[in-house]
């Protein structure tokens, strides 16, 4: 296929392209925010490249480079910014180039060489900012180097120096003088270094002055939230002299200055810094005293306590990065092994207080990477034991017994993890009855694993524990009476009776019920063993039976829970109109009309972008529900009363424009 004809295929399908596509591809916000950047003319230099690509400069907080094109018939964007995904900028150039194509306007070919396919790694090279593997970031490229030097004496004298250190190696001693006299000159850093290998007096002395500074600072100002960003002091050259001392192998003035900088360090966050930035710049310096003390003359254990010290120091986790450095520091085996053997002493000591507990965690995870990297993996277990005693840890043992295949002991390590209460993960995250599940399925009892699932949904119903037991319970074939015993928890309270028989019982809520019979519980009893309970909420449980039924696209089941008059009777999270619309709309449509209208009028109270997006998202659904209903007139009457409405909203417009032109292509409206 000719060039011409890329080009073309490329064209037509960009004349194809809907608002409908757009709203499909991105969400809303950006969707809009991209659409403001092309009517503010921030899209400048498109170009096309012969494969139909289409590349242009989108101004933001600076000129970025930005790229569109199909792949096989799926719309594709990249741009330079730092946003990860499909960004604002991307949508504008979408919008300006069919704006184009809608005028006829001549667009150019952009060449091979064009600087904004380096920018983004449209050519063979790839993006400047990810070398391809096995470059070297710290060496020169060749057509950087000094072409105009004269030749210098070598074996080869008609080659370029490969990198900047050859080059440097051929240079005669009066001419590194120069070299070096020209960047102190231009650098306070590359003067501190030179300085620092001849008058470590004067390094120190400066270094403890710009420390001083920072915290009188503080005492000027006082503490504080609300005084962020106004005169922020420069941590610059704290950190240059830092460094430094660090380059002149000064460990033991490094550390001391670190012990000040850390003793107000937690007074200057609180007075500056907001958004974690001022914290970054502390971290910075720290993380240089941390390379400091690995490479220290202090004995091992003595380098773990301080570690331990300056963790300790701090309010703030601003010794991660520190931390780390100190941790992947180059050792000798036997060094590694000498440390290795101090921070299992300082773990295993029962009277060791020095360790603070939101540091102990990652010590283990530390000390058992090394000990798999000597060879010594009889000694993890073990530790892992005392570690779970000591933090009610027990994830990480019973991870370890499980990789061993030592499922007796894992179960009974998950059985005590549960009694004593650890292991609380963030939400979402795999739990200690998790792994419990994991070792009955492993252990050829997966009915035991089902009654642990069952036992979470009791515990915490909701649609997700709904489904993951109805899962399970469909894989043993006992579904039937396990859903039925769930719905008739999450309206009554009551939960499974083991013997079949009248189920009248007092429920969470102390009512008694009688609902007749149903069938035998089919799942054995885990007989885990009681966490502390939370109080049970009120029955029935609205928004779990309304979510299930949702999942489900139950319309008649949907409606039943949302006109419950619980809603009314207590507090509960925000109802899930819209997910009830969509669910009701073809067989109720009248009521899911109704929504959505109530959601467009309740957005429009308000005003701004997110207002006028949220309705935008409240009358799509109505519109495709009004057409597919063949109600188009009603349509069209109800969009020209929020017209006339809310004209003098003009950000709404284009939305209610974009919304009118549905499925036409953009080009032709």
């Amino acid at each position: 296929m000719s060039e011409s004809d890329t080009m073309k295929m490329a064209q037509d399908r960009f004349r194809t392209l809907t608002w409908d596509d757009l709203q499909e591809w991105i969400d809303s916000r950006t969707l809009e925010r991209g659409a403001t950047y092309q009517r503010n003319g921030r899209v400048t230099e498109i170009s096309r490249t012969p494969d139909g690509k289409v590349v242009a400069r989108v101004q933001g907080s600076q000129r970025y480079a930005t790229m569109v094109w199909y792949d096989d018939n799926l719309l594709r964007g990249d741009c330079d910014c730092p946003y990860p995904g499909i960004c604002k900028h991307i949508i504008a150039l979408i919008l300006e180039y069919l704006e184009r194509l809608k005028s006829l306007a001549p667009i150019p070919t952009a060449g091979p060489d064009d600087q904004r396919l380096l920018l983004l790694g449209a050519t063979d090279g790839g993006r400047p900012d990810k070398p391809d593997s096995g470059d070297d970031a710290d060496e020169f490229d060749e057509q950087d180097e000094d072409q105009d030097d004269a030749p210098t004496r070598s074996s080869h004298p008609s080659a370029a120096p490969a990198t900047v250190w050859d080059y440097l190696a051929e240079r005669p001693r009066e001419r590194l003088l120069e070299l070096l006299q020209g960047a102190a000159a231009l650098s306070t850093a590359v003067r501190d270094m030179l300085q620092s290998q001849f008058q470590v007096g004067k390094m120190v002395t400066a270094a403890r002055r710009e420390i001083a500074a920072l915290g009188s600072d503080i005492g000027r100002r006082g503490r504080g939230w609300g005084r962020q960003y106004e005169g922020v002091p420069d941590v610059e050259p704290v950190k240059t002299r830092l460094i430094a001392l660090l380059q002149a192998g000064r460990a033991g003035e490094l550390l001391k200055l670190g012990e000040e900088l850390l003793g107000i360090s937690d007074e200057l966050i609180e007075s500056y810094d907001e958004e974690g930035e001022f914290a970054a710049e502390i971290e910075d310096c720290l993380a240089v005293v941390f390379e400091g003390l690995a490479q220290s003359d202090l004995p091992p254990a003595h380098q773990l306590r301080r570690l331990f010290t300056f963790h300790g120091s701090s309010e703030y986790e601003i010794t991660g990065m520190g931390e780390n450095a100190f941790w992947e520091t180059e050792r000798s085996p036997k060094d590694r092994d000498v440390l290795v053997t101090a921070l299992l002493d300082a773990l295993n000591d029962p009277d060791e207080d020095l360790i603070p507990g939101s540091m102990r965690d990652g010590l283990v995870d530390r000390a058992i990477e090394a000990l798999e990297t000597a060879g010594r993996m009889q000694e993890i277990i073990p530790l892992c034991e005392r570690e779970a005693e000591r933090t009610r840890c027990y994830m990480r043992l019973v991870d370890r017994l499980i990789a061993a295949n030592r499922w007796t002991e894992a179960e009974k390590w998950c059985r005590r993890g549960i009694q004593v209460g650890g292991d609380r993960p963030l939400w979402g995250a795999p739990t200690i009855e998790d792994r419990l599940r994991t070792i009955y399925e492993n252990m050829d009892r997966k009915d035991l694993g089902a009654a642990i699932v069952a036992e979470e949904f009791f515990r915490k119903a909701s649609a997700d524990t709904f489904g993951e037991m109805i899962a399970e319970a469909e894989s043993l074939g006992v579904r039937p009476a396990v859903e039925a015993w769930a719905r008739h928890y999450l309206e009554t309270g009551q939960r499974p009776r083991t013997a079949a028989g009248d189920t009248a019982e007092t429920n969470a809520a102390g009512a008694k019920k009688s609902p007749g019979k149903l069938p035998l519980w089919p799942l054995p009893d885990p007989n885990l063993p009681q966490r502390e309970e939370s109080e049970p909420p009120p029955v029935p449980m609205v928004r779990t039976l309304l979510d299930i039924a949702i999942r489900e696209k139950q319309p008649d089941e949907v409606l039943k829970w949302y006109d419950h008059p619980r809603w009314t009777a207590i507090r509960f999270p925000e109802i899930p109109h819209a997910q009830v619309a969509a669910v009701v709309g073809d067989r109720y449509p009248d009521r899911a009309i109704a929504i959505w209208k109530k959601l467009t009028e309740d957005a429009l109270e308000g005003t701004g972008n997110s207002a006028y997006q949220a309705a935008g998202n409240a009358l799509r659904p109505l519109r495709d529900l009004l057409i597919r209903q063949k109600r188009e007139p009603e349509w069209r009457e109800y969009l020209s009363s929020i017209r006339a409405q809310h004209r003098r909203k003009r950000n709404l417009m284009p939305i209610l424009d974009r919304l009118e032109s549905g499925s036409r292509p953009i080009v032709e409206t």
